[in-house]
């Protein structure tokens, strides 16, 4: 796999296939989203953090999101300070298609607590 350049071939091809879905990820966030929410595009990786504006709670966004159908975990699951948890939420893009990543953002939208 190294010595063919099978891994490196593999390696382009995925990196173009994640680009293009955390951008399309960005750009409906953005669009549905943008009044409620901040983030930083991040130049590599797997997801998106995804910050709430204040007077927003991810537990409470998390649990309409769940009444609609999406299961999606705070930003208390993923701190080590549960006193002071961030509102934010981890949203990752690598194996959804742009239908999947629509159909996340508008439950998102559908379930955020202020319409």
């Amino acid at each position: 796999m190294f010595e063919d350049g099978e891994l490196r071939r593999h390696t382009r091809k995925a990196r173009r296939i994640y680009a293009a879905r955390r951008d399309f990820l960005a750009n409906e966030l953005i669009h549905e989203l943008g009044d409620h929410v901040f983030f930083n595009t991040p130049a590599g990786g797997l997801a998106i953090w995804l910050g709430m504006r204040p007077g927003l709670s991810a537990v409470i966004w998390a649990s309409n999101a769940a009444r609609a159908g999406l299961t999606i975990a705070p930003g208390l699951r993923f701190t080590l300070n549960a006193a002071k948890p961030p509102e934010a939420f981890r949203i990752g893009y690598v194996d959804l298609d742009e239908a999947n990543l629509r159909g996340v953002v508008t439950l998102l939208a559908d379930s955020c607590p202020i319409q």
